[in-house]
């Protein structure tokens, strides 16, 4: 019985996972009439009481029989051998797909495939199938060469894929329509000569050894191939050749379609290029870096050679991304990555990525010695000082590098990048603008940074912090007016821990929230009852983190509410800040600093003359008291720069209605040069260290508060 042209073919569904058959049923159904079936063993036997399907959909992962054993049947069954599978499968490995090619599969999709593709694909194949099926028919029917050469055209006029018939001897008989407009190639053209004509040059002699075996041992051939059109231009195809034996069993006609998948395959490369390499500056990113690294490792432990591997943060890039936009600061990183590159273009065994964010690497196999990679290193550094035009504006960012070596230092790629990582912090905390090679006193010191990181989480709840109180001496009256509450960190195990140490690691882990709510609630309430007992003119000053201030902070409504019912005026409380602060130009942060003024709460500006010291600040900000750094007070004697720097700071901040204090006076001689230039209040070892609760309140009973100046 002859099947009709127009009926819809007919596929058979073969998957365990009911959810996955009815995602397909929603999908192919009506424009295919569709069976399913849950199991290999369902599927043979359907096939086996007579069901006939043009296309089998075959799942490779099935417990009771997976998806390459049914195939391997159906092919060694002469019914069913020439029935088209498909395997659609959740593996992509290329030798899955290979093997289930090689057992007679026709074509191997995955089900991460969109079901676009899915069903442009298995509408191809039904095409070819219904086709060939017709062709084969009609050439059943008539054995003639012109008879023939008429049922091929009838077939290839009603085809949107090329389609073209090639003889016994290799030579064109026909085209269709669609190779025409595919190809750009008239019948004209091509008719009587080798289909070579169409190669692009891209493929060896191997790929097409391998083509003509294939189809000499099983008369068909699927993949995918480059070729040319007329106008020279390259395109992909997916091509399909089958082969049309006569009666005696030898070559008759070979049958090729083929469709344009060029698209497609720019696609597939974009895809490709986006894992491995960084779109913005299209320098490798992370995951080919790690591939590059580990190679050069491993060539570098067969040769017995070493490995540099160089790691980049760009120092004030944030600052370039806030005043300038995002916009700029892509341009800028790509102006970064076209700098590094030119400082290491000669070699081409050297890699430059980019790891995200402001952070590129540079891998340098087989070099000499460090001051090879040091040299680099500098050139890198110099490189990147140097200005960035960035459209009307110029931008300046500097660069901190680490530097890591294989085998010295670590054996694999995480190591080293950790390695080069902690070198690069290094290089930071030196001062930027400079390199620094790893050694292991750095991951000692990392390793004791994360320890105090997770113990200072639970030091708050623990009982370990305690505040300890430093005098600020009024040198007009010589008492007492104020104190400097200074966190102190008493851990089991580590002993006293440095506020140098705990407190960058509280900013950065984001600790510092809790402690320093810790903080100021322990300082409030001590600074109430020392109101109480020795009147209402005493102050305490806390330290507040830029971090407190900055996004993700507090908004410290809660503070200002703890000080009504602690019954504190506002004025009880001053709050030392740094310039760091004052810097950012978030508008939250002026916001929260006009909300403690408006509180009746007082700022210091803490550390003045080390930082920026810009009379903006001042200007610009509500500022009480300005605390000279202890550096200038160290080296003051009569006719020191320190001394006459100290005197400008006093009579500038007096002008300007600042009172000032003076912090590490540790001499008498220190203490009457301060009194010389008017300087308002000094805290320091002269009169006392920072002192406990207990014994800083005694102290304000003792009859020293009442005389304490030299």
């Amino acid at each position: 019985m002859n099947e009709t042209d127009d009926r819809q073919a007919r596929i058979l569904i073969v998957d365990d996972a009911l959810a996955n058959v009815g995602l397909l049923l929603d999908a192919l159904e009506p424009e295919f009439d569709v069976q399913f079936a849950t199991s290999g063993t369902e599927a043979l036997f359907l096939l086996e009481a007579g069901a006939q399907p043009d296309l089998i959909l075959l799942d490779v992962a099935m417990p009771d029989m997976d998806g390459f054993e049914v195939c391997r049947r159906l092919k060694a069954d002469g019914r069913t051998r020439d029935i088209p599978v498909i395997f659609l499968t959740a593996e992509d490995g290329e030798h899955d797909e290979t093997f289930g090619l090689a057992l007679g599969a026709v074509d191997y999709i995955a089900k991460s495939s969109p079901m676009a593709i899915v069903k442009a694909r298995l509408r191809n194949h039904a095409r070819l199938v219904m086709q060939e099926r017709r062709l084969q028919r009609e050439i059943a029917e008539h054995k003639a060469a012109r008879e023939q050469l008429q049922v091929a055209g009838m077939v290839f006029s009603a085809s949107s894929e090329g389609m073209l018939l090639v003889n016994a001897d290799n030579r064109i008989v026909a085209v269709n329509p669609a190779f025409v407009a595919l190809t750009g190639y008239g019948p004209e053209d091509v008719v009587g000569k080798d289909p070579k004509l169409l190669q692009s040059g891209r493929h060896g002699p191997a790929f097409y050894q391998a083509m003509w075996a294939a189809l000499e041992a099983t008369g068909t051939w699927r993949g995918e191939i480059w070729n040319r059109r007329r106008n020279g231009e390259e395109y992909a195809e997916h091509l399909t050749i089958n082969t049309i034996y006569d009666e005696a069993g030898k070559v008759h006609l070979r049958v090729a379609l083929f469709s344009d998948i060029t698209e497609k395959k720019a696609s597939e490369a974009l895809i490709e290029f986006q894992s491995c390499y960084d779109a913005l500056t299209r320098l490798p990113n992370r995951r080919l870096l790690a591939e590059r690294l580990a190679l050069a490792s491993e060539r570098a432990h067969r040769d017995r050679g070493r490995v540099a591997l160089l790691y980049i943060d760009l120092d004030h890039f944030k600052e370039v991304n806030d005043t300038l936009g995002h916009h700029q600061g892509d341009a800028l990183l790509v102006q970064v990555a076209h700098r590094v590159r030119r400082c290491v273009r000669e070699s081409e065994t050297v890699t430059v990525a980019r790891l995200g964010g402001d952070e590129f690497t540079v891998i340098v196999p087989d070099f000499e010695g460090m001051d090879e990679v040091e040299r680099l290193a500098r050139a890198i550094i110099d490189s990147l000082s140097e200005p960035f035009r960035l459209g009307d504006q110029l931008a300046h960012v500097s660069a901190s590098i680490g530097i890591t070596v294989f085998p010295d230092d670590a054996a694999d790629t995480d190591g080293l990048l950790r390695n080069a990582d902690q070198a690069m912090y290094a290089a930071k905390r030196a001062g930027r603008n400079g390199y620094q090679a790893f050694n292991p006193e750095m991951q000692r010191a990392m390793s004791m940074r994360v320890r105090l990181s997770q113990a200072l989480r639970d030091a708050v709840q623990a009982g370990q912090l305690r505040l300890h109180y430093q005098p600020i001496v009024e040198l007009a009256s010589g008492r007492v007016r104020k104190a400097e509450a200074l966190l102190r960190w008493e851990h089991p195990e580590f002993g006293e821990v440095s506020p140098a140490a705990f407190i960058p690691i509280a900013e950065d882990c984001g600790s510092i929230h809790c402690i320093g709510d810790w903080v100021f609630e322990r300082a409030a309430c001590q600074a109430a009852r020392w109101r109480s007992r020795f009147g209402t003119d005493f102050q305490v000053s806390i330290n507040v983190s830029p971090r407190q201030f900055q996004a993700g902070g507090r908004d410290f409504g809660r503070w200002l509410e703890r000080l009504g019912e602690l019954g504190l005026d506002g004025s009880m409380l001053a709050l030392e800040i740094t310039e760091t602060l004052l810097m950012d130009t978030d508008q939250a942060i002026a916001d929260k600093l006009a909300q403690f003024r408006a509180a009746g709460v007082q700022i210091a500006l803490d550390d003045f003359g080390t930082g920026y010291s810009s009379l903006a600040y001042l200007k610009e900000f509500r500022i009480d008291y300005l605390k000279i750094d202890r550096t200038f007070v160290r080296d003051m004697t009569p006719d020191s720069k320190s001394f006459l720097l100290s005197e400008a700071i006093v009579t500038m901040a007096h002008r300007l209605g600042l009172k000032v204090i003076a912090e590490g006076v540790e001499t008498p001689q220190q203490y009457a040069l301060l009194e010389r230039i008017g300087c308002d209040y000094f805290q320091g070892y002269l009169f006392s260290r920072p002192l406990p609760e207990d014994a800083f309140e005694g102290l304000l009973r003792s009859a020293s508060c009442e005389a304490v100046c030299p």
